[in-house]
């Protein structure tokens, strides 16, 4: 039928779920959105958790003003907003929201929870949303001042969209930089971001310097890099301030944070002119700098209902105020380099006359004890052949009653590792892995870790190493994270195979990992016995995939017959199996061949990562000393990450230590 087609209004319903997917799209755009409202509600307390990405949980906690009682029936339905009455209210508006369509959207596409005190009432009020409508409540529940805002299940009426999100972690990196970005801007607010069940991934206190936190969160190198610049002009009405790294810097990835009347915003105009006009011409090929600028203009002059997201702002005279922001930029870059030139001026005279000296003098092949370094980091002990074969043999039981690790059941696995012939690897997926951790190295970090000798465990996760001259404290689990992962990638369809001397039946090893606290099971995701078959049925399916790529081996009856072996001489700690079964039905999308590879390897990473430092010292010792630490000093692309998440942690050098001492 090619006719003319009647004319119909969309029913309301429609017209809200549209709107929802335009305003949240992911769930750091819904933590974006919430994080404005607290800011709005006079919050100096922002604490916030997530599970599984944002995906199944993402709660915001705040100490702001609160919400009326009588707020709460109209609190998620679309446009019921307090921040202003009528239209002319935008050329003056000086909060983050104004349309009132933030947690109605939320409401629209997942499980909504809030709970909210004001100061004047007696107990804190919980109600529940769908649909913008309430489900349950309000119901009275003690709680301090301020709001708890809970989203579960987001996109559960949106199979779509919830397939087009990507992997949990990636989610979460997402949510770390809008968490970040209104940390560092947001300098007077505490911040707190953290992993369900986890430790703080941000912490922040209202004590700390913008500067401070930028430490905090990307590093020494970007904070030590920064330099302050300002700019105004009194006929554009605007003040510009911020921080931007010199030209010395240069980072891996692109930083660009802009604020303009403290509304987070993605300026086109502006990072064009400073990246592509200025930068561009002092750092060398894909080097990037760090930039933070804050703008403050008269609102007047600014129009913030452009887009649903709030993402993108006009005003008057852009051009002319980011034609002024270039120059000052351009300026201090500029003034920066002038004076490094003249410092190098003044020593070169000089220079030619001290080289003279010291080469002519036998103090300068002289190595000064503080300087000098006692142990080699190619050096082996002969220990390590001894343990060879025992840490080939080990031993696991598998019962429904009791833990994995302490059960009495009949079966007895021995894992015996069995090589296979190599084959060449092309497919572009995998090539593509490779180049993003090449792509992420920090060389000069790499160079540290090739120096690396084992000194001793410092506890059950953390290790002292010497590179050099410097003692590190080492957080062996996310090495090991970083190492399998690579190891994985690296030898990706050249596995060497740990067989298992009797096959473990799926079912019961997913059973017991239902039963672990880990797996974080509830009785509405169905009873167990039935998500453990289909654990079996969903990964006999795969099977052919597991064993040609993976390695891991299952027979037709839903046996685990096979691992891979990511490490000679090393065996994942069988207790964690469980966890890793179910992850590797429930965490992986297997229809799309990057992402499918690498969120396998990744699960295999986190797999054979967890270490049990706690049953035998001895063991735990020799693990690390003659198998991880070596892998990581050999085999290790470390990236830049680990400058600022706490893996390495330099403790002292010699020289500081020769100090206090007077001898090394």
């Amino acid at each position: 039928m090619n006719g003319a087609q009647k004319i119909i209004k969309l029913d309301e319903s429609v017209v809200n779920r549209i709107a929802a997917g335009e305003i949240i799209q992911t769930p750091s755009s819904a933590l974006k959105e919430l994080i404005e409202n607290s800011l709005d509600a006079h919050s100096r307390n922002i604490q916030i958790t997530v599970k599984s990405g944002g995906t199944k949980y993402l709660q915001i906690s705040d100490n702001g003003t609160g919400i009326l009682r009588e707020n709460l029936p109209i609190l998620c339905e679309r446009f019921s907003t307090s921040k202003l009455q009528n239209y002319s209210d935008l050329q003056s508006i000086n909060t983050y929201g104004f349309r009132g369509e933030a947690l109605a959207s939320i409401s629209l596409v997942s499980r909504l929870s809030i709970q909210t005190k004001t100061r004047d009432q007696e107990c804190a009020f919980k109600v529940k949303y769908e649909n913008g409508a309430i489900t349950e409540g309000p119901t009275l529940v003690a709680g301090n001042q301020g709001t708890i805002i809970s989203i579960e299940d987001i996109f559960y009426n949106n199979p779509i969209r919830l397939k087009t999100l990507s992997l949990p972690s990636e989610e979460f990196q997402r949510i770390f930089e809008v968490t970040s970005k209104y940390a560092i801007h947001n300098h007077q607010v505490s911040f707190s971001l953290k992993k369900f069940n986890e430790n703080n991934s941000i912490k922040t206190l209202p004590s700390d310097s913008p500067v401070n936190i930028i430490r905090t969160i990307y590093g020494n190198e970007v904070a030590n890099s920064l330099i302050d610049i300002n700019c105004a002009d009194t006929k554009l009405k605007f003040e510009m301030s911020g921080f931007i790294s010199n030209g010395e810097y240069s980072g891996k990835k692109r930083h660009f944070l802009c604020f303009i009347n403290h509304r987070l915003v993605e300026s086109k105009s502006i990072k064009k002119a400073i990246f592509d006009e200025v930068y561009v011409k002092i750092l060398p090929n894909s080097s990037h700098p760090f930039i933070y600028i804050s703008l403050e203009m008269d609102p007047k002059n600014i129009d913030v209902n452009v887009s649903p997201t709030k993402h993108e702002v006009n005003f008057l005279n852009e051009e002319l105020i980011v034609s002024k922001i270039r120059e000052t930029v351009e300026e201090k870059l500029l003034a920066l380099r002038e004076v490094k030139k003249l410092f190098l001026q003044q020593l070169l005279p000089n220079a030619s006359k001290v080289v003279a000296t010291d080469v002519s003098s036998d103090e300068s092949n002289k190595t000064y004890a503080k300087d000098f370094v006692r142990v080699d980091a190619k050096s082996q002990k002969i220990v390590k052949f001894f343990h060879a074969k025992q840490n080939i043999n080990k031993l696991s039981q598998i019962n429904h009653s009791q833990s994995f690790e302490n059960s009495q059941s009949h079966y007895k696995t021995c894992l015996n590792e069995s090589k296979i012939s190599e084959k060449d690897c092309n497919l572009t997926s995998i090539n593509e892995l490779k180049d993003e951790i090449i792509s992420r190295t920090e060389e000069d970090l790499r160079a540290q870790i090739q120096k690396m000798t084992f000194v001793c465990l410092a506890n059950e996760s953390k290790a002292l190493v010497q590179c050099g001259t410097i003692l590190y404290l080492c957080d062996t689990y996310k090495l090991s994270l970083e190492l399998f992962y690579q190891r994985a990638v690296e030898s990706f369809g050249n596995y060497d195979k740990i067989d298992l001397a009797k096959p473990l039946p799926i079912y019961d090893i997913a059973l017991i990992g239902f039963d672990m606290k880990e797996c974080c099971w509830e009785e509405s995701d169905g009873p167990k016995t039935k998500l453990a078959e289909q654990v079996e049925v969903f990964l006999r399916e795969q099977r052919e995939l597991l064993q040609e790529c993976f390695n891991i081996t299952i027979n037709s009856n839903g046996d685990l017959e096979s691992l891979p072996q990511l490490l000679p001489m090393h065996v994942p700690n069988i207790s964690y199996l469980p966890i890793f079964i179910i992850r590797l039905a429930t965490e992986v999308d297997y229809e799309e061949e990057k992402y499918c590879f690498k969120s396998i390897i990744k699960e295999l990473a986190s797999f054979y990562a967890k270490h049990s430092f706690t049953s035998c010292k001895k063991d735990s010792h020799f693990l690390c000393e003659s198998i991880l630490y070596p892998a990581i000093r050999k085999n290790l692309l470390p990236p830049t990450k680990f400058y600022k998440n706490g893996t390495l942690l330099k403790l002292t050098c010699l020289q500081q230590l020769y100090k206090v001492f007077e001898r090394c």
